[in-house]
């Protein structure tokens, strides 16, 4: 039986602008809806083939769409909008993009061909437009974790740049002044708002950042061991350390104690998340915690009301410093 899918790829359009033209659905050029009607005539497509591909037409749905599966981030992420599905009778679509504007496109394709209008997305791989471009279009589509002034009423938010100032500040307030950074390789607006965090505060206390002090990690658990071995090598020049998140600090901290560095006495360090079982750090990490169960439920909400006009300027949302056992004073005569 042909499908949507054929279409899509014969004509080169999205399946998203496939499914608008064959569900009448949305508006879509003239040449564009001719190309689209003329291809599925040619292989033999018709609407009742259509109603027989939407299996979501008798089971309500919600979709997400993460980066990766498998990080604790974002299954908490996935969790609570099926949480909020479940609430009302509304079963889970779940997609993933691994970091890639074209897989997060594909994703979201997928979801719309499937009759899954109701789609909460943490996208950091597609520009601003692109994401504009997607809420004009789909009136149920809702950003998590990203601010999209264009859009900002669908737009669930943290103010990333906020939590790491705080936590830069804190460590200053300990007596730490050479305090190094291991942020994300790949570049996405959460790299750049928690540097930025780090580096102002940094900046408002007539501290210097250098160079080498901040370290970027590959998006794999070993980002942050590797990270930790390149400062060792230079000899370890921070006695304090902020992580892009909490995968970074652990695997960081478990490297500095196998070459014998003393956490906190020796090196503090500070995590962002807080969405890992402390049984996996010792000494506890010290983080800012990331509501993501939360915002993931504000979410879920906002996108299955379409109450925009409730929040216009979206709903931005802080970190807190998790205080635990990872930081201490500064202490001259501990330092490496």
């Amino acid at each position: 039986m042909p499908t949507l899918k054929e279409i899509a790829e014969i004509t080169g359009y999205s399946m998203a602008t496939v499914s608008r033209v064959i569900n009448r659905q949305g508006h879509v050029s003239e040449k564009t809806k001719l190309h689209i009607e003329k291809a599925a005539k040619e292989i033999g497509f018709t609407r009742e083939n259509n109603n027989r591909l939407k299996i979501n037409s008798g089971t309500p749905s919600i979709g997400v769409v993460i980066n990766r599966i498998s990080s604790p981030f974002y299954s908490l992420l996935a969790q609570s909008v099926e949480e909020v599905g479940r609430e009302h009778n509304r079963h889970l679509m779940l997609c993933s993009s691994g970091y890639d504007a074209n897989e997060e496109q594909k994703a979201i394709d997928f979801l719309l061909s499937h009759g899954c209008r109701h789609i909460v997305l943490h996208s950091k791989a597609l520009s601003d437009s692109a994401l504009e471009g997607i809420c004009r279009q789909h009136s149920d589509v809702v950003l998590i974790g990203r601010h999209v002034e264009a859009v900002q009423e669908r737009c669930v938010w943290l103010d990333s740049q906020a939590g790491t100032y705080q936590a830069t500040q804190h460590l200053i307030n300990l007596g730490h002044r050479r305090i190094g950074f291991i942020n994300l390789a790949f570049d996405c607006d959460d790299k750049h708002n928690r540097l930025a965090g780090y580096i102002n505060a940094m900046k408002d206390n007539g501290l210097m950042v250098e160079p080498d002090w901040v370290q970027n990690a590959d998006w794999v658990e070993v980002g942050g061991r590797n990270a930790a071995r390149k400062l060792l090598s230079q000899g370890l020049p921070v006695t304090a350390l902020l992580a892009f998140n909490d995968v970074y600090a652990a695997s960081a901290l478990r490297e500095f104690q196998s070459r014998g560095v003393q956490i906190p006495s020796q090196l503090s360090i500070i995590g962002f998340d807080d969405v890992m079982p402390q049984c996996y750090f010792s000494p506890a990490l010290t983080t800012l915690k990331y509501p993501i169960a939360v915002m993931a439920r504000k979410a879920a909400l906002l996108s299955l009301t379409g109450n925009y006009a409730q929040f216009p300027q979206g709903q931005c949302y802080y970190p807190t410093l998790i205080h635990r056992e990872s930081v201490a004073p500064y202490q001259h005569e501990h330092c490496v």
